[in-house]
């Protein structure tokens, strides 16, 4: 029975529609994440290494597929050294929160920003909201609503020696 329901399984995976490119390939898209967009669409995150990052580019396709933030999508983390990583959570109003690892200052800081539903940032600095800076090894940032326009951010970093979870909630106008 339960090979039966597999078979099943695989055989409806086809796709109703001709499936479509979120992001260029010719762009050597790395480790892309997706977030629903405003009104059916989809915003869509990834480490691009046109300029030899890797930076954070993205792009917001509405519900047809078009290109809203233009073809190739726009540059929403790309500063000197590395920016990697990246975690994202919709605002709920068509633009996004963006986490990721940043090696502008130490090997892999925390930072944050929000973009709106055009791909500008909408807090200051421009560069983002630096959440954890020290010369001890962060990883897995993740961000999850705050239920009021805000998030919470989560991340490890092993400044105790070991890898501890820490946290900070951030309002809605960072």
């Amino acid at each position: 029975m339960a090979a039966a329901l597999a078979v099943a399984l695989l055989l409806s995976a086809t796709c109703a529609a001709e499936p479509l490119a979120a992001i260029d390939p010719s762009l050597n898209p790395w480790f892309p994440i997706a977030a629903l967009g405003r009104d059916g669409g989809l915003l869509v995150v990834w480490e691009d290494r046109r300029d030899f990052g890797p930076d954070i580019y993205g792009q917001s396709r509405d519900a047809d597929g078009a290109a809203l933030w233009g073809e190739g999508g726009r540059p929403l983390a790309a500063w000197p050294r590395r920016q990697e990583r990246a975690t994202i959570m919709s605002d709920g109003d068509g633009g996004l929160y963006l986490a990721w690892l940043d090696n502008r200052r130490n090997p892999r800081d925390v930072y944050l920003q929000r973009f709106d539903a055009a791909g500008r940032h909408m807090w200051l600095p421009e560069d983002g909201m630096v959440i954890c800076a020290g010369d001890y090894a962060t990883v897995n940032q993740r961000i999850v609503s705050d239920g009021r326009g805000g998030v919470y951010i989560t991340w490890t970093d092993v400044r105790s020696g070991v890898g501890d979870v820490y946290g900070q909630r951030v309002t809605p106008n960072g």
